[in-house]
């Protein structure tokens, strides 16, 4: 998922578990929340962070997760030595990833302090994974850059693939701030995130990775005006380019519902 969608879903969980004064925690633990896609500036490779088996299924890749005070000092050039982790060697090279092992995440990392908003990434991860393998396209082939559309059978390579990932979660994000929307009053647009997400990110990670990770964070200019306007419908134009689904506003949906859930009940 990208950052955007994860913050967009924890705010959402966070306000119909605690009803009142949710901002505030919010803006606490949404840096943890993000934190497995942010360290990627400064680590490097997805598969630590996000504990992907490899495709043997005989290892799995892991990360230690840093404390609070670990997290301020770190730089581009000290976080290899600072951070325990650990990436398979050799791994053929994918447009995607593998399979997120929640285990061995669980066992390296119940102790952190922030466990659960850190977890909480890797279930919706798991979600948008799971809808990704299960539901889009068959990845059998790929590491022959071959994807099967699962609903009609075409097949694209996977340079297509990481285009329609990519508009799907961009398209979704105007479907689930609608939903956001609907359930606080609370309107997702740029502002708002430089106000809450921003400022969040800038008291805990280091300026440079704040910076960083917020730059994946930027809403088109149409995209926003949608969003300020409250024009949270897909046109029948944008659905008929999402390709890899037939039924793409279900998908989101179930998507969406189950990660959801998963970060309700982790909360």
């Amino acid at each position: 998922m990208i950052t955007l969608q994860h913050s967009a879903l924890y705010l959402m969980a966070l306000a119909a578990k605690r009803k009142t004064n949710y901002l505030s925690e919010f803006m606490e633990e949404d840096p943890y929340v993000l934190f497995p896609d942010a360290i990627r500036a400064y680590i490097g490779p997805r598969q630590a962070g996000h504990f992907e088996m490899a495709p043997s299924g005989m290892e799995c890749s892991w990360m230690k997760y840093p404390c609070e005070q670990t997290i301020r000092s770190l730089t581009r050039n000290n976080a290899a030595g600072m951070i325990q982790h650990y990436v398979v060697p050799d791994q053929p090279k994918c447009v995607i990833g593998e399979r997120t092992n929640l285990n061995e995440f669980d066992v390296m990392n119940w102790g952190h302090r922030h466990y659960h908003s850190l977890r909480i990434h890797m279930l919706q991860d798991c979600v948008m994974d799971s809808v990704l393998r299960d539901k889009m396209v068959d990845v059998t082939s790929r590491f022959e850059d071959r994807f099967v559309v699962r609903h009609n059978g075409a097949i694209i390579d996977g340079a297509t693939l990481r285009q329609q990932i990519t508009l799907f979660e961009t398209l979704g994000f105007l479907r689930l701030v609608g939903k956001v929307y609907c359930n606080t009053g609370t309107i997702l647009n740029q502002g708002w995130f430089e106000r809450n997400v921003l400022s969040s990110l800038m008291d805990l990670y280091p300026e440079e990775l704040a910076a960083n990770t917020y730059k994946f964070m930027k809403i088109s200019e149409g995209m926003n005006h949608r969003i300020s306007n409250r024009k949270f419908e897909l046109t029948e134009e944008e659905k008929a380019s999402i390709i890899v689904t037939d039924k793409p506003e279900r998908l989101m949906d179930e998507m969406y519902s189950e990660a959801y859930l998963k970060t309700y009940y982790e909360l």
